[in-house]
């Protein structure tokens, strides 16, 4: 027998030890391999979770500052809430929303002007269960509207040529207060002339001719909603504006003292001709009927709005040399509001203020449907503590001075919100 038969079981013994061996180690590897898997799982389904945090986050913050613009703006409570989501779903893929149909929830602090929007997922359906069955991705975002310079001087149509219209010699004083033109006219509000206008800042929605503004008007801001229209609409309907007090009242003339009319609905016209007419506290409607009032005439009143309903003949009017001292209420119903014209009741002839009295009016002038005029001389509203002229249109003219003002507490004078301009719009989280 030779040496290499006596060696075979030696290396066929080796062979099986090797052949074994490589099992083991197969073995192992599988093992091995298991977690390291697991680990490259759950490393992809983390970052695709990261991902869509980002995309969620990103989607939330536009959301909150879209919704924070249109609260500087002016829109309604839940416009302001749909606008956030609206967005939000904007600025996420139609994929991402299939895989995670989310419903965030958004919150509103109209005093602290906050916007706040909280979103959640579950990623069960990415996350790997050898680690975790889920994981909730949670986003907030807060914006913020800071505090700009009210509206005083506010032309809420939407598409006339000439929304506001200053011409002449007549000069605007707009003090701490701002100008906005709702009209996408490329000519929505124009300066002609002499006259000279000053604000704290001037806003149109389209475009504006003339030079003579302090300072340089923006062009194509966003339209500012009506800040009355709800309101004035729910006192509208509160009141009954239909039944006379007393028909046809006709003329108030040549009076020395004060006539002292009591709140009521006043059917049929007024015209007060160089006579005296103290408005008692309350709401005085007048319709079907021009209310006129003369030069050397004076309209008083305390707590007063005067409102016009009814026909196309009714309207408000006056010469110059005309004397009006009004101050609106402060609480109740048309609070804030010292004249106001129905926005169902369009006069054929256009309301009129022609300065060359005493001039001062303390509350809003609010023509919604209605054009208004300010024409003549002397000064308007110089000695008024709160003013403001919201109409569809409004054309100021002759030489006089219209003097506007909103001070910083007028909410605690009594007048609703009015729109803000130069509002900054910020994320706060």
């Amino acid at each position: 027998m030779s040496l290499r038969k006596h060696n075979l079981p030696v290396r066929n013994g080796f062979a099986g030890f090797i052949r074994n061996q490589r099992g083991n180690i197969s073995m192992l590897a599988a093992v091995t391999m298991v977690p390291v898997l697991i680990g490259a799982t759950a490393a992809l389904d983390l970052g695709n979770a990261v991902r869509i945090k980002a995309s969620l986050q990103a989607a939330a913050d536009a959301g909150v500052l879209a919704a924070a613009t249109a609260l500087a703006s002016g829109y309604g409570d839940s416009d302001k809430k749909q606008i956030a989501l609206d967005t939000f779903n904007a600025n996420l893929s139609p994929e991402l929303l299939e895989a995670f149909p989310v419903s965030p929830d958004v919150s509103i602090d109209f005093p602290g002007r906050l916007i706040q929007m909280d979103v959640q997922v579950n990623t069960d359906q990415l996350l790997t269960n050898f680690i975790v069955e889920a994981m909730a991705l949670r986003v907030q975002a807060i914006a913020m509207a800071e505090q700009g310079s009210p509206v005083c001087l506010m032309a809420l149509n939407p598409t006339a040529w000439m929304g506001l219209n200053i011409q002449g010699t007549a000069d605007v004083q707009a003090l701490d207060c701002a100008v906005q033109v709702n009209s996408n006219h490329q000519v929505g509000m124009r300066q002609t002339g002499g006259s000279q206008i000053a604000a704290e800042s001037f806003c149109v929605h389209g475009d504006y001719s003339g030079s003579n503004y302090t300072p340089t008007p923006r062009r194509h801001c966003m339209r500012e909603q009506d800040p009355l229209a709800d309101k004035f609409a729910a006192d509208l309907a509160s009141i009954d504006v239909t039944t006379c007090r007393e028909d046809n009242p006709g003329v108030i003339k040549g009076n020395a003292e004060y006539v002292v009319m009591q709140p009521g609905v006043y059917c049929g016209g007024l015209s007060i001709q160089q006579g005296k007419v103290r408005l008692a506290a309350g709401i005085h409607v007048f319709r079907d009927g021009e209310l006129s009032i003369s030069a050397q005439s004076w309209l008083a009143g305390e707590g007063v709005t005067i409102l016009l309903t009814g026909n196309s003949s009714t309207r408000i009017t006056n010469q110059a040399g005309a004397n009006f001292d009004v101050s609106a209420p402060t609480t109740g119903p048309f609070s804030g509001i010292v004249i106001a014209q129905d926005p169902s009741s369009v006069p054929t002839k256009i309301n009129e203020i022609i300065g060359g009295g005493y001039m001062r009016f303390n509350g809003i002038l609010y023509f919604p449907k209605q054009p208004l005029k300010i024409t003549g001389n002397g000064e308007i509203g110089s000695d008024s503590p709160q003013f403001a002229i919201l109409a569809d249109t409004i054309t100021i003219e002759g030489n006089g001075v219209l003097t506007i003002k909103i001070g910083a507490d007028y909410k605690a004078a009594g007048l609703p919100q009015l729109p803000e301009m130069k509002e900054i719009v910020r994320l706060v989280k």
